[in-house]
């Protein structure tokens, strides 16, 4: 139920990000012991200060929002073994990426 609840929460995001004629990619893949969930928008690159303090608790860049969105996904994935973050793309996108341990790899 919380990984569904990260999930919704970086599709929400993807979505109050994009330009209206963006698109959002989402793959899923197996490397290394470990399933990395990737969700890469068409959004415009964020500055260096964004994507260092994108999963802290309280910031925000959003008229309207708390800045706990991340945070709590951060945690989340967290308590899981696993680990988030953000990057600008060289194609110009942007990319959260998780990557979650495989159980018994």
């Amino acid at each position: 139920m919380q990984l569904g609840q990260v999930l919704l929460n970086l599709l929400h995001n993807a979505v109050a990000a994009c330009p209206e004629q963006g698109g959002i990619e989402i793959s899923l893949t197996h490397a290394d012991g470990a399933l990395v969930l990737q969700v890469d928008n068409d959004s415009a690159p964020l500055p260096v200060a964004t994507l260092e303090h994108a999963f802290d608790a309280f910031f925000t860049t959003k008229q309207r929002g708390t800045g706990l969105g991340l945070a709590v996904a951060r945690r989340i994935i967290e308590e899981h073994h696993g680990k988030i973050d953000m990057e600008n793309l060289p194609s110009g996108r942007v990319r959260v990426k998780i990557s979650l341990p495989v159980l018994g790899a």
